[in-house]
């Protein structure tokens, strides 16, 4: 029980000190690094169930249960990427005109002799 213990404690510390060691060598990620992950992994879901959509038909002419039941999954989950990303851009737009707006009210509202 107390070797257990240990090794926990040991392996918590160790981890804690190359984490910390080596967070300094990089960056945080950009928000346009996370926006080219996104429209990539939505267009990697389209393009795959096209492309297995494909080639059911031409091997077997037709499309086989599995591929369209993957091609629906895939198709559906691409684009949620694309209207997830829209939406939150949206949404953060708004967001920065109704406080570029509270401010210009802000401003016009004070005294004009200070």
């Amino acid at each position: 029980m107390g070797g257990g213990l240990f090794f926990v404690l040991y392996a918590h510390a160790r981890t804690d000190y190359l984490c910390r060691r080596n967070f300094k060598k990089y960056e945080k990620m950009k928000q346009n690094t996370k926006d080219w992950i996104q429209y990539i992994s939505g267009a990697s879901l389209i393009a795959s169930a096209i492309v297995l959509a494909v080639t059911s038909l031409l091997q077997y002419e037709r499309i086989a249960e599995g591929v369209n039941t993957y091609a629906g999954i895939a198709i559906s989950g691409g684009l949620s990427v694309f209207g997830v990303a829209a939406y939150f851009v949206n949404q953060l737009s708004q967001f920065k005109t109704e406080i570029r707006n509270e401010i210009q009210n802000a401003r016009d509202k004070e005294p004009e002799n200070k």
